[in-house]
């Protein structure tokens, strides 16, 4: 079954929203461990090799913010497009 145009922008925007949701439910979590703690360890590879970066509580706050509002600009777009559609 092929979907519709619309149907594709709803599953879109559900998924996009569920990220967001995500992203928060993780922010909240960490609400009680402190800013400098290592939170996660990242590995980055490059032509040059591979380095490990170890990202605290403010790092990983700081990038699902930036990601979050990232997604609500998706969230919008995506809005406009279904209000076309309508």
């Amino acid at each position: 079954m092929i979907k519709t145009e619309t149907e594709l922008l709803e599953e879109i925007y559900n998924s996009v929203h569920e990220e967001m949701l995500r992203m928060e439910i993780a922010t909240e979590t960490l609400a009680d461990v402190d800013d400098d703690k290592i939170i996660e360890t990242v590995t980055r590879r490059s032509p040059l090799g591979t380095r490990e970066e170890q990202l605290t509580k403010k790092d990983v706050i700081a990038r699902y913010t930036e990601d979050i509002s990232k997604r609500e600009k998706v969230l919008k777009v995506i809005k406009q497009l279904l209000a076309e559609k309508a």
